[in-house]
């Protein structure tokens, strides 16, 4: 081997673990920051508080979420509806339910959007022993925070999980194919919610592909790109333009 083969395998052997080490340093922040606040509490404190003393005479949307929806741009929202966003990257189902009372309910929307469970079913790449325990549990939160916001009659579009794209190369360390498999049976169970107070937006048409993110709506492995958002957000210009003609026709 030459001397010059022989220093760029040592480069790029160093690259690769001064990434392995960065990815490492973002999972050990990020988990001490939940630690510390598991659910964000002060993250909408101030905006919450305004929201609630606030009366612009619309009605409101709330988009409630993991960072999928935090990231969500170019909502379809119907003239004379406000949109909040109450999203927040890395939030499983769990954290979700305990914020709903404060981030949602608390702003008294007429209807929430939520799309949200991969962050718990990811973690089946590394705790593949739990993997039952995990799929369960996602299903059970999302029908607590279902039943809590029926009792507020509030209307619900549950999106169906949005699949992952593949793998990127620090990631694959931690992913496991069961992950998808997660992914289609928890949407088998949303879409068996949809009822009084529920529409289910289901996006498997749209997205999935052999059960994994379209490539051309796939930013990385989890998030959309621009073109993904502009395609959920054509699919759900109908429910919504029905929920709204529905609402004012009731009133």
């Amino acid at each position: 081997m030459g001397k010059r083969a022989a220093w760029f395998i040592t480069a790029m052997a160093v690259l690769a673990g001064l990434s392995c080490l960065k990815f490492a340093q973002h999972y050990y922040t990020s988990s001490v920051a939940l630690r510390l606040d598991p659910t964000h509490e002060t993250q909408f404190a101030t905006d919450n508080d305004r929201l609630v003393k606030q009366e612009s005479g619309n009605k409101r949307i709330v988009l409630f979420g993991d960072s999928r929806t935090e990231m969500w741009h170019g909502f379809p929202f119907p003239d004379g509806y406000e949109l909040i966003n109450r999203g927040i990257g890395g939030d499983t189902t769990s954290q979700a339910l305990l914020r709903l009372s404060r981030d949602v309910l608390k702003l008294a929307p007429n209807i929430v959007v939520i799309q949200v469970g991969i962050n718990d079913l990811k973690a089946i790449g590394i705790l593949p022993e739990k993997e039952l325990q995990i799929i369960e549990r996602t299903k059970e939160h999302l029908k607590l925070m279902l039943d809590q916001l029926k009792r507020s009659n509030i209307h619900v579009l549950l999106l169906t999980v949005w699949p992952a794209g593949k793998p990127d190369l620090m990631r694959r360390v931690i992913w496991s194919d069961e992950i998808n498999k997660a992914v289609a049976e928890t949407n088998r169970f949303i879409r068996r919610l949809a009822g009084e107070g529920v529409t289910v937006i289901d996006c498997d048409p749209l997205f999935s592909h052999e059960g994994i993110m379209r490539q051309q709506y796939a930013e990385d492995t989890l998030h959309l790109n621009a073109s993904g958002y502009e395609a959920i957000n054509r699919l759900l210009q109908t429910p919504l333009a029905a929920f709204a003609s529905a609402n004012q026709a009731h009133h």
